[in-house]
């Protein structure tokens, strides 16, 4: 699926205007501001009203699905109806993933426009304005479609709020880079080969499950003759504080986390992380107490599949102290917001990290003699 062009209009922090796709790109790998969050904004938008039904289909035709939103909350300016189109070009395989093809409409290059506009009382109405397709037609104007065009015509719509869920999933592979890469290192020594296998283990885990991995699933993950190694190996990472112990599970330290195959990930993330909590302090200063894992998957730093890495990387390089509310995550704005926010390199993250950490390290060696 490729996404041509994306039409935004009718929000306050940005400019009615069509952006071909090099203009979007551009735009989604800029620092946090106005002009970008609007277009973040757009982009969620436009892919959940691509979910939206009435009892009989898609509101063709100028029918209106009721929706409970309003549309300043989404970034609108209240004045006018909010539009969002997008050209997009399909292939074969597009169509692999839902398991269905189109019988009648064709739908190689289609464009698409969705209006929402306010009805009062916290209620925004939905329509599909426009679905043109290859062969010149447009299946929203007012008119019937046959059962097979209207199903065709939903799989498209469907198609599209993929492509825009794919359009962010790229940017969010191909952001970062602007700080230097953290030189490579090997451990040394004859247990080189047991001390990568259990750093790696430890940061599998934790970026899967988002909690600190237990010894039994580091013992269980290796053949009976490779325990004592691994055994050693542990008690080494510990020692040398590329490991943290606490009751018995393991966990990265801001070093050990540096120097796992996790950190191409983790670094891509962090960089637009602190690009977005330093937006959100010059915006909002001293309001700017904490953030949301929804706050940051409106932001595009995270995608719906990356809770884990980012709560064990957030926790790791010590960016928020998690908790919760409302039923959801967050995580506290770091006291030391003001130095946090003028860090430009991984070098001064770690160094940082390392040293927050020093009172935790005391703890575990009070507690433990």
């Amino acid at each position: 699926m490729i996404v041509e062009d994306f039409r935004i209009q009718g929000f306050r922090d940005h400019e009615d205007v069509t952006l071909k796709a090099s203009q979007l790109y551009e735009i989604l790998l800029r620092p946090f501001g106005p002009a970008k969050m609007a277009v973040l904004r757009a982009l969620s938008l436009f892919g959940f009203l691509s979910t939206q039904r009435t009892h009989f289909g898609l509101p063709l035709g100028g029918s209106v699905v009721p929706i409970a939103m309003v549309t300043t909350d989404v970034g609108g300016t209240g004045k006018a109806p909010i539009v969002l189109g997008a050209t997009i070009s399909l292939n074969e395989g597009d169509f692999d993933g839902i398991g269905l093809r189109p019988s009648s409409v064709p739908l190689d290059r289609i464009t698409v426009a969705f209006e929402l506009g306010g009805l009062g009382r916290g209620t925004s109405g939905f329509s599909v304005t426009k679905f043109e397709t290859s062969n010149g037609r447009d299946y929203a104007s007012p008119g019937t479609n046959s059962f097979v065009e209207a199903r065709d015509v939903a799989l498209g719509v469907a198609l599209s709020g993929e492509a825009m869920k794919g359009l962010l999933a790229t940017a969010r592979v191909t952001r970062g880079g602007t700080w230097d890469a953290l030189p490579e290192q090997a451990f040394e020594g004859h247990e080189r080969s047991a001390l990568e296998l259990v750093l790696e283990l430890v940061g599998t885990y934790e970026a899967k499950y988002g909690g600190m991995c237990p010894r039994r699933e580091i013992i269980l993950s290796v053949p009976p003759e490779e325990v004592a190694s691994v055994d050693l190996a542990l008690d080494e990472l510990v020692a040398k504080r590329y490991l943290g112990v606490a009751s018995g599970a393991f966990f990265l330290t801001p070093l050990g986390l540096s120097r796992c195959s996790i950190w191409e990930r983790a670094a891509t993330l962090v960089e637009e992380l602190l690009s977005y909590i330093t937006w959100r302090t010059t915006s909002e200063r001293s309001s700017f107490i904490f953030y949301t894992w929804d706050d940051l998957l409106a932001a595009n730093v995270v995608g719906s599949d990356d809770q884990a890495l980012a709560r064990m990387t957030i926790s790791s390089l010590h960016l928020g102290e998690e908790g919760a509310l409302r039923g959801g995550i967050a995580w506290n704005v770091p006291d030391d917001i003001v130095e946090l926010r003028s860090i430009a390199s991984f070098r001064e993250l770690l160094a940082r990290a390392e040293r927050l950490r020093e009172p935790e390290v005391g703890a575990i060696i009070t507690a433990a003699s």
